[in-house]
């Protein structure tokens, strides 16, 4: 055996031992983030810091606990800077993320930290996650994202509790257990309401029991965050919807492409539908799209949630022969028909 052939069977065996060339690419996916997150990590560890997402949160509780308005400053509220034309606000979420930050801004600075260490440890276990159960499509895609991920478990920004939650979700949802990625969908979508979008997996899918948990943790959530925001919050975040058009992100599809924000993002949302129910098998990768760039203000860790498409849910399409129960994961139920099975022999006759 020549010598260079001799090097390329050594190679192999390598690829071979590392799990095949999905094995080497879950490898350069780990390596890539480890490295990414030992470059940024100087950078962005600061939760307390004035201007961080951390920093913002803590203060939107802070103004709901003061009697002060969430959408403006007032006298003595943390500081939180405004940068125009993209935001001329102090919080660009929904009341709902305000709302759950009033107890944590009881507790003062430490809140901040508690926020920054749960987020991270939450976004690492759906990173790890996802290496474990995408396959080589997926796992290049992660890689991809990668920045984006890291960000995501660094700053502070509740896209990495929200990725973590859709994650878990979805686990929960391969098991039979779709009401928790219900449940996801509706906490994400309070918090970011792009991933709203996410909705449409659960109807082209025909997932009864996702439906259900959507609607009633998004109606506790409404009714926990009337109760805590007041009347008047939700009207003044009306005001900023209406607002949020004029001045896209630099990252969003309208500022990209050089087109109206309203128009662009009904077509992207429209035609990203239009495909998931032709493919409702391939409904979830299609509504991450939406979920993630379906805002006018898009910023890099937003793009991490575009990583959900890559979880593998193992689905049984809900319209295949035997599949009575309406639900997408749920094996047929028992009075579906199916084909005899053979009766064991039993002892011979007397």
């Amino acid at each position: 055996m020549s010598r260079a052939s001799a090097s390329g069977t050594y190679g192999w065996r390598v690829v071979v031992r590392l799990g095949g060339p999905e094995g080497v690419v879950r490898l350069l996916a780990v390596l890539l983030l480890v490295g990414l997150t030992l470059e940024i990590a100087p950078w962005f560890v600061a939760p307390t810091a004035i201007g961080g997402d951390v920093s913002n949160y803590y203060a939107a509780g802070l103004r709901l606990n003061a009697g002060h308005p969430l959408y403006a400053l007032s006298a003595g509220d943390r500081p939180v800077p405004i940068i125009s034309p993209y935001w001329t606000v102090p919080l660009l979420s929904p009341p709902p993320i305000a709302v759950l930050w009033r107890p944590l801004a009881v507790l003062g600075d430490v809140s901040m930290l508690l926020w920054w260490l749960a987020n991270f440890a939450a976004t690492v276990v759906a990173i790890a996650y996802m290496i474990l159960r995408a396959r080589v499509a997926g796992l290049a895609v992660i890689c991809v994202l990668s920045p984006a991920l890291v960000l995501s478990a660094l700053s502070g920004n509740a896209v990495g509790l929200l990725l973590a939650a859709l994650v878990g979700g979805l686990a929960a949802r391969r098991r039979g257990r779709s009401e928790w990625f219900g449940t996801a969908i509706a906490v994400a979508a309070a918090v970011k309401v792009a991933p709203l979008a996410l909705v449409w997996v659960l109807i082209v899918q025909r997932d009864r029991r996702g439906m259900k948990g959507f609607a009633v943790t998004g109606s506790l959530i409404a009714v926990a965050s009337w109760v805590g925001a007041g009347a008047f919050n939700w009207l003044a975040y009306v005001d900023v919807v209406r607002s949020a058009p004029t001045a896209a992100t630099p990252l969003s599809l309208p500022s990209l492409l050089g087109l109206p924000t309203i128009p662009t993002l009904a077509v992207l949302l429209a035609v990203c539908s239009a495909a998931a129910s032709v493919r409702p098998a391939w409904a979830l990768p299609l509504m991450t799209v939406p979920a993630a760039l379906c805002t006018p203000a898009v910023y890099f860790e937003a793009l991490a949630l575009l990583s959900i498409g890559t979880v593998p849910v193992g689905l049984m399409p809900a319209m295949s022969p035997g599949m009575t129960s309406g639900h997408p994961l749920r094996p047929p139920s028992a009075g579906s028909k199916r084909p005899a099975r053979p009766a064991a022999p039993g002892p011979p006759a007397g």
